[in-house]
């Protein structure tokens, strides 16, 4: 796969706090769609300006697998953190000033969830057990039963960078936040919903144009499907293409696995598809 399209935890860590949590919302909807969750397990609220209760986001599913390959367990709870932070910072975000438990961590974890923090910090193995460490002493302090046992984990840049390169649309995604080349024309769904058109003229479907909309999305869905649409210059085919995969329930839809392609501005797209193939990546390519 060329470099252009891999992630690297140089550039996790050039995340700022609002990015980051944009990822894990797009991580996650990923990863659930990616195993066969449904999405509205899926919880992650990008006001990153109001109390959290020490929660950033979560994921919670009852049928399905125990695990997945960034999932330890069917309840993790997220928390977000794009600054440098030590052992004893790491503590400190489980609880309150005054020294109680904040109670979406209390909550979560007196359920059994997973806790995570997710960060843009580089840290090395030594680093992250310092951490989880200081934060299972601070749950005996609080004489936690759980405070050994309960799943902790620290998912830095470099694991963070892993997650991402196994999706095509993460990658797009971080590397456009942080201002790095990409092809000419290649974009995510929601760069590509800003097209002055898009944002023009609302789409109103006859019902030919409502049949294609359920038979193209209920063929996507599928892993290894295709579908070409054909027709004159002017009928709508890439207004088409675009409703297909726009978030009608927030909570179940194919807008975070697209990548589109404007082929006319890029003559290499055979070339990148190869190698996206090649490469193992999961997404949708969408190109005209």
């Amino acid at each position: 796969m060329p470099i252009l399209f891999k992630v690297e935890y140089s550039d996790i860590k050039d995340l700022n706090a609002l990015q980051l949590t944009k990822l894990l919302k797009l991580l996650l909807h990923l990863e659930a769609r990616s195993s066969g969750i449904a999405e509205r397990a899926v919880e992650v609220a990008l006001n990153i300006n109001v109390p959290d209760g020490g929660e950033d986001g979560r994921i919670q599913w009852r049928d399905g697998p125990l695990n997945t390959d960034y999932l330890p367990h069917r309840f993790v709870q997220f928390q977000n953190k794009a600054t440098i932070m030590g052992a004893a910072d790491c503590a400190d975000e489980i609880v309150n000033n005054d020294g109680t438990m904040k109670h979406m961590v209390e909550e979560a974890l007196d359920s059994g969830a997973a806790y995570i923090l997710f960060t843009t910090q580089e840290l090395n193995t030594l680093q992250k057990t310092e951490r989880i460490t200081a934060i299972r002493e601070k749950l005996a302090e609080l004489v936690k039963p759980y405070a050994m046992t309960a799943t902790i984990d620290i998912y830095d840049a470099a694991k963070i960078e892993g997650w991402v390169n196994k999706y095509l649309s993460a990658i797009i995604a971080v590397l456009n936040w942080v201002g790095r080349p990409l092809a000419p024309g290649l974009k995510t769904w929601n760069d590509w919903s800003q097209h002055s058109e898009f944002q023009r003229f609302p789409f109103v479907a006859d019902v030919q144009r409502q049949t294609a909309l359920v038979n193209l999305k209920a063929l996507l869905v599928q892993d290894r499907k295709c579908a070409r649409i054909i027709g004159l210059s002017g009928l709508g085919k890439t207004r088409l293409a675009f409703e297909v995969f726009r978030d009608v329930e927030e909570h179940d839809d194919l807008s975070k696995k697209v990548v589109y392609v404007d082929a006319s501005a890029n003559s290499s797209i055979l070339g990148f598809v190869t190698d996206w193939v090649q490469s193992g990546l999961e997404g949708i390519v969408c190109g005209r």
